[in-house]
């Protein structure tokens, strides 16, 4: 209970015992009112006069409004303590998706992204962090999956030899929609798939030959990369804003931040 809140400045008013613990009581923000009336057996209206006239007294008493929001934050930060932050928080950073966090920790005193928030909040966990992961994952969990290297290794291949969607599907025994769902998904880790003739080494996610506009360098741009990412801009707002293709983006994140 903080005292300080309710020291007067030179006050030369009488106050009984019992009115500075109401004051002291709505001043901690956890109570309401009717909560301190039933303590006192008063009703809530005779709290309000005792609370107006201290405050004509000129003590310090919260608006109703500050102690509601007081309260509200009690009432989090105690539902908080009960929730297996830090389980939570190592799946987050290990880049697992929301769902996936909530099959591991079962149901919490509080809904999964409200505790997200309030970590971010607590510097515990952050959302470039959290992009970090599951970047890394992805990739780690691409690279075991012999069935999925053997598509992608397939799929380079013919796009290095201008191969069409229809072409590489039939080669594939996939259909078109599959094998672009498997391109996007090799963009957004990273991996350059060329629309045209070019070298690629399939047996390593190719590095990012960089040519950015206005001479700009490439410690410069991981830098803004950075930067945005702790504004939690999505990768693929970054590559709008940068001017960058979004899977080079991707590209940068894992060579440059997740394995710095």
């Amino acid at each position: 209970m903080n005292k300080e809140l309710t020291k007067p400045t030179k006050n030369k008013y009488f106050v009984s015992e019992r009115n500075k613990k109401i004051l002291d009581l709505w001043n901690s923000g956890e109570h309401t009112l009717e909560t301190i009336a039933s303590k006192f057996g008063v009703t809530r209206e005779r709290i309000r006069q005792i609370l107006q006239k201290l405050r004509k007294q000129k003590f310090e008493v919260m608006s109703t409004q500050d102690v509601s929001k007081k309260r509200s934050s009690h009432m989090l930060k105690s539902k908080l303590e009960e929730a297996n932050v830090d389980k939570i928080s190592k799946l987050y950073l290990n880049g697992y998706s929301q769902n996936e966090i909530l099959l591991e920790v079962g149901d919490q005193p509080m809904p999964l992204n409200t505790i997200i928030k309030e970590l971010k909040k607590e510097g515990l966990i952050s959302y470039k962090l959290g992009l970090f992961g599951r970047i890394k994952r992805k990739r780690e969990e691409r690279l075991k999956d012999r069935k999925i290297q053997y598509r992608r290794k397939v799929i380079l291949e013919m796009r290095k030899q201008d191969k069409s969607l229809k072409e590489i599907a039939q080669a594939l025994e996939i259909s078109k929609i599959r094998v672009s769902q498997e391109i996007a998904s090799m963009k957004s880790e990273g991996i350059y798939v060329p629309k045209t003739e070019a070298h690629i080494d399939i047996n390593h996610l190719s590095r990012v030959e960089l040519k950015m506009k206005n001479e700009k360098n490439l410690s410069t741009i991981v830098d803004s990369i950075e930067f945005y990412l702790d504004q939690e801009k999505k990768p693929q707002e970054i590559s709008r804003i940068l001017s960058i293709q979004s899977h080079k983006v991707y590209d940068l994140i894992y060579e440059h931040l997740v394995e710095k």
